[in-house]
């Protein structure tokens, strides 16, 4: 016999623990309650839909840091890294994601005046300078360096951004102050880039600085691994 505590609901315990059969704990599984508010699902865009994919890679990607103390490369980002072109504008544009948080990392347009340069000693990174990149949503002059996972990578990579600098713009839509400030600008005419000067004599020392730190990155990747296969056997 259950001996009785002095609860408020004594009752009802005693009543269910002489009645547990299973009729009696049975849940009703098409009990169906409506949502108070009805949420819609919303199609995200990310404004990539309606661009042409002229390359699409995994990559690691570098920033050149030249305002700290001591100048170096930062790594900027692990990700997906895309070379879009827009069908109506013909405008390409670089694009990079990084990994999980999608937060982008790169974002810029491809002009004429950019040049891939090779990073000495390794066939598989490009250091270029964009005076153009949208990442913070404010435009910055950036000096950008990528390394990919092999030499054939990175080759692909060159050959559409060399063949979107080829690609045709359309400046008819331009509003007329534009056309006249172009035309009395020195830098127009030459096809330079205000500031692009400094970033181009900035680059080729931060060439060398992104070699050695992607060399130091290999030794060490191959230090964990040597590590984790004698851990093994």
């Amino acid at each position: 016999m259950v001996k009785l505590l002095k609860y408020p609901h004594q009752p009802f315990l005693c009543y269910a623990m002489s009645h547990s059969g299973d009729e009696f704990w049975e849940e009703n599984a098409s009990a169906h309650f409506e949502p108070i508010v009805s949420r819609p699902l919303v199609d995200v865009k990310t404004l990539e839909e309606d661009e042409m994919h002229l390359f699409k890679a995994r990559a690691k990607l570098f920033r050149f840091d030249a305002k700290s103390d001591e100048p170096e490369w930062k790594e900027r980002g692990t990700g997906e890294l895309k070379v879009l072109s827009n069908p109506d504008t013909h405008c390409c544009r670089v694009i990079m994601r990084r990994d999980k948080t999608l937060k982008i990392c790169a974002n810029h347009c491809i002009l004429p005046c950019m040049e891939l340069q090779a990073t000495a000693g390794s066939t598989r990174g490009f250091v270029w300078m964009a005076p153009n990149d949208f990442t913070d949503n404010e435009i910055k002059a950036e000096i950008l360096g990528v390394r990919f996972a092999n030499a054939e990578i990175a080759q692909e990579f060159k050959k559409a951004f060399d063949k979107c600098k080829l690609s045709p713009h359309e400046f008819s839509n331009l509003p007329a102050k534009f056309s006249e400030k172009s035309a009395l600008d020195p830098s127009k005419e030459t096809g330079k880039i205000p500031g692009s000067t400094t970033l181009e004599s900035t680059s080729k020392a931060a060439a060398n600085q992104l070699t050695d730190r992607l060399a130091k990155l290999d030794i060490q990747s191959r230090v964990e691994k040597q590590s984790v296969d004698v851990a093994v056997h």
